[in-house]
């Protein structure tokens, strides 16, 4: 069995030790380490790889690894192809967008509007964080004076209202859009400044 990277498993006992090294990789360092000591022990009954599987495993272990992190890195590229997507149609609806950051231990929350509620016995839903953040960030923007803080709580806020998960998943691609599109904010400032005090 070769071992370079455009190498096959050609054999039963390769075969074994790929599927050994997948499920060990799912596992914990403490359960990994018993699922090894099960599992290559030859005084143990549930042993699965003989000497030969292992002298195979300590040859292809690079290799197998390295595949089995690109397949469980697809469902993290498919989620930001959908957060960049949603960029996307941010910057089509509305263009480049930059405003204050609205952030510090000292800024009152929400810009000091509290939340609603009918008596101080009753908890504050989510429905009602998100509708007056909604607010908020409604009568701010009208004015000016909208802050990226304003726009992120606003798009949290409806994130934790929903119950289904198709639309809280949903309104997490969009809450984390708006914080790459704060980021790029933060960077495109950042880049100003350095080059207003480069000679």
């Amino acid at each position: 069995m070769t071992t370079n990277q455009d190498a096959t498993v050609p054999d039963a006992a390769a075969v074994r030790v790929a599927e050994f090294v997948r499920q060990a990789m799912r596992l914990n360092d403490v359960d990994r380490n018993n699922f090894y000591s099960v599992h290559t022990d030859p005084d143990t009954d549930g042993a699965t790889l003989s000497l030969h599987d292992l002298a195979e495993l300590s040859a292809a272990a690079p290799i197998i690894a390295a595949q089995a992190k690109a397949e469980s890195d697809l469902p993290r590229a498919a989620i930001l192809a959908e957060i960049s997507a949603e960029r996307d149609r941010q910057d089509v609806k509305w263009g480049e967008q930059n405003h204050p950051n609205g952030t510090g231990d000292d800024v009152a929350f929400m810009h000091g509007v509290k939340l609603p509620k009918p008596h101080e016995k009753v908890s504050v839903t989510m429905g009602t964080l998100a509708y007056t953040a909604r607010q908020v960030t409604d009568s701010h923007a009208a004015t000016g004076h909208v802050t990226w803080a304003d726009i992120l709580l606003e798009e949290v806020g409806e994130a934790f209202a929903e119950h289904g998960a198709d639309a809280l998943r949903t309104e997490l691609i969009q809450v984390a859009a708006v914080a790459a599109q704060w980021v790029e904010a933060i960077d495109r400032a950042r880049a100003a400044t350095i080059e207003r005090a480069t000679p």
